[in-house]
């Protein structure tokens, strides 16, 4: 029988955040998407909904640069 690892979403938008921030949640998803089938990947509403939660417990915050576009960096301590 062939078992589907379950990819653990909070970790995997971290390491792609603590590697290419400032980065938007959309290359966050892209970033995703290159290192996983299609079977496992997760929905742009799932990575928005988990990147909102991030904020909201202030492990990432919003920040915008040049242009009206979010992206999203590490809280610093």
């Amino acid at each position: 029988m062939h078992t589907i690892k379950k990819v653990n979403l909070d970790e995997a938008i971290l390491e792609i955040v603590r590697k290419m921030q400032p980065i938007s949640s959309d290359e966050i998803w892209w970033e995703i998407g290159e290192n996983l089938n299609s079977e496992l990947m997760p929905s742009q509403i799932e990575v928005k909904q988990r990147l909102k939660e991030m904020v909201k417990i202030k492990i990432l915050k919003i920040v915008r640069l040049n242009s009206e576009r979010e992206k999203y960096t590490f809280v610093e301590k």
